[in-house]
């Protein structure tokens, strides 16, 4: 399974052009921003932030009783934070995470979008808010700039 979120900005991808006429291979400097913003990524979750800043939707009751903490999507296991990830193939870098609920906690889903269990249960069992924790922040962008810039030896 495959979600996939595209952040396109023109002053970072001018800068990545400019770069690309110097070098032949981006994968270095692509390898040096997937670092920055795997780690961005990860913060967030401590944040409970969006890329924008906006803060997550708190858990509701019925998941606070459920599990330990009160932090949004950070459950028990921390997989989800735990195993944010960077790779970098044929020109393109991507960041995600192979939890198979990592898709629905970005963007959300309501109450049975996905139809229901063998239990006749609906899934998700109740609505499950955005809260979106992949994409750059204004940080991130000046970091990856300054990666570009630094590749281009400036």
């Amino acid at each position: 399974m495959s979600i996939k979120v595209t952040y396109n900005d023109s002053e970072i991808r001018t800068a990545l052009d400019g770069l690309l006429s110097k070098m032949n291979d981006l994968t270095p400097a692509l390898r040096d921003m997937g670092e920055e913003l795997m780690l961005s990524t990860k913060q967030r979750f401590a944040k409970s932030e969006s890329p924008d800043g906006d803060a997550w939707a708190p858990n509701s009751p019925v998941t606070l009783a459920r599990k330990k903490g009160t932090s949004p999507l950070i459950g028990e296991s921390r997989r989800l934070r735990n195993e944010i990830s960077y790779s970098v193939k044929n020109g393109e870098l991507l960041i995600g995470s192979p939890m198979v609920y990592a898709a629905v906690q970005h963007f959300g889903a309501s109450r049975g979008q996905f139809g229901k269990n063998k239990r006749n249960n609906p899934i998700p069992w109740g609505n499950i808010p955005a809260r979106p924790f992949l994409g750059l922040s204004d940080t991130d962008k000046e970091n990856v700039l300054d990666i570009i810039q630094e590749h281009l030896g400036l």
